[in-house]
């Protein structure tokens, strides 16, 4: 049989044909043969580089050793056998062994010289290519997204957009809300409150918080006192008639243990006849 086959060159990094153990020397042969250069390239050894012909592989006995699982020894015997049968050149330089595939030329046509620039241009096409899908992907996902209502959006672009937090959560309180209230209701309730005064100095609330406390009902005509600045508006009222119950209570105790009791020995004589 003769003729040849083209052979890819990142064949010994296939998953499917891992090799373990020494290599076989039909198998070390085909590794140095893809392993040539394919182009002129350049060799970097010892802080210098040095110049590789297409069809050379610059490198050394210990690492062809590492790379085939051999010992240096049956390496230098091996390349020896192939440039006595006409294979290889050999050439040891600067230190490193250069390994020239001989016929290169007849067996590989000069359409593998370009596979350099080939090669690349390849690698950008598919690049921009999978650039591109994952750009589609992501418009097909945002299309996949169903509208906002437009009652809602009404609502959030009204909003004090100062920290009205996530939309999908806005979103899913103002649901809620409208089992509590009409559209209208919450509308106009955030309407007043872009006027408030809590939001004037800067403390709005999130948009999701604002509307699963019911705020729309808060009272944001009255400008705060300077004793009740700081408070969520609508809670002042309410606040403010807790603290004066607990006050008139405090009051009651303070006028009680004001009041003057009887007598020691009064208060000891109601005792015994109360005993009696």
């Amino acid at each position: 049989m003769s003729g040849y086959v083209y052979l890819e060159r990142d064949i010994f990094d296939h998953p499917l044909f891992p090799v373990k153990g020494p290599f076989p020397e039909l198998l070390a042969w085909v590794w140095l043969f893809t392993h040539a250069n394919y182009a002129d390239g350049r060799y970097r050894f010892k802080g210098n580089v040095y110049p590789v012909p297409r069809g050379s592989y610059a490198t050394s006995y210990r690492a062809l050793a590492a790379a085939w699982h051999w010992s240096p020894d049956r390496v230098i015997r091996a390349v020896k056998l192939w440039e006595r049968e006409g294979m290889v050149e050999v050439e040891t330089r600067h230190g490193y062994v250069q390994l020239t595939i001989c016929n290169y030329e007849a067996y590989q046509n000069r359409r593998d010289a370009d596979a350099t620039p080939t090669r690349q241009e390849r690698d950008a096409a598919a690049t921009v290519t999978s650039t591109n899908q994952r750009k589609e992907r992501k418009v097909n996902k945002e299309r996949a997204i169903p509208p906002y209502p437009p009652d809602f959006e009404l609502v959030w672009d009204a909003f004090p957009k100062q920290r009205r937090g996530g939309k999908d959560a806005a979103l899913a309180a103002w649901k809620k809300a409208l089992t509590r209230a009409t559209k209208e209701e919450i509308y106009a309730g955030v309407q007043a409150y872009c006027g408030s005064d809590e939001v004037r100095r800067g403390f709005a609330a999130g948009a999701a918080r604002w509307l699963n406390d019911d705020r729309w009902t808060c009272d944001y005509t009255t400008v705060p006192s300077r004793e009740s600045r700081g408070r969520r508006p609508g809670f002042t009222a309410a606040g403010d008639r807790l603290a004066a119950r607990y006050a008139a209570e405090a009051e009651r105790e303070r006028q009680a243990a004001a009041r003057p009791g009887p007598e020691p020995g009064l208060r000891l004589a109601e005792a015994v006849r109360e005993d009696g």
